[in-house]
């Protein structure tokens, strides 16, 4: 008796999800594929912005952790299944995992005040830099630098804050903080 050859290929596997707690690491997950004899295994492919698809692993599991990537950057992932004649499934649909942002804005610098007025004064600052982008900025005032509060917010691309409602012949501190879309927020100025 001869048996022929196995030609199907299995299902592509689908239901793809995918979780980053951590700035280096990702997991992924998907549902079972189907085949006619059973399924083997499967191929994990990664790809990013500036980094082409490859295979990263082979498992038998339904789930895989990535490791040794770059903080606060998109990966893409697809999953393909195979079974034990060396069948392949078509490659999955692409799924996306962001890494997490763990690194905080640079502190505004160059931070200076100017009263324009008895009851107006003008603050400001140099911009901060961040690997995935300034927000906003958290602006403080305070009668003394132990007692600063957050007074305002300004957008991602202001360098300046005003604010006319302090009394004259008064002294004021003023500070001021950068946060990131991920709310990382920058040391405060001096």
């Amino acid at each position: 008796i001869v048996t022929p050859a196995d030609t199907t290929a299995p299902a592509t596997p689908g239901g793809l999800t995918g979780v980053s707690d951590n700035p280096t690491t990702t997991s992924v997950n998907w549902l079972p594929a189907t085949d006619n004899v059973g399924v083997a295994g499967y191929n994990l492919f990664r790809s990013a912005a500036n980094i082409p698809q490859a295979q990263i692993a082979t498992v038998g599991t339904l789930y895989y952790q990535d490791s040794g990537l770059t903080e606060a950057t998109t990966y893409t992932y697809n999953v393909q299944s195979f079974d034990l004649a060396g069948n392949v499934s078509p490659l999955s649909a692409p799924f996306n995992v962001q890494t997490s942002d763990i690194t905080p804005p640079t502190t505004p610098g160059n931070v200076t005040v100017t009263a324009v007025a008895c009851t107006r004064a003008t603050m400001t600052w140099s911009p901060s830099t961040d690997n995935t982008g300034i927000t906003e900025y958290l602006l403080f005032m305070g009668m003394s630098q132990g007692s600063l509060m957050q007074v305002a917010i300004a957008g991602g691309t202001a360098t300046s804050y005003s604010n006319s409602t302090l009394s004259p012949a008064t002294t004021y501190y003023f500070a001021v903080e950068a946060e990131d879309k991920n709310h990382n927020i920058s040391y405060m100025s001096a």
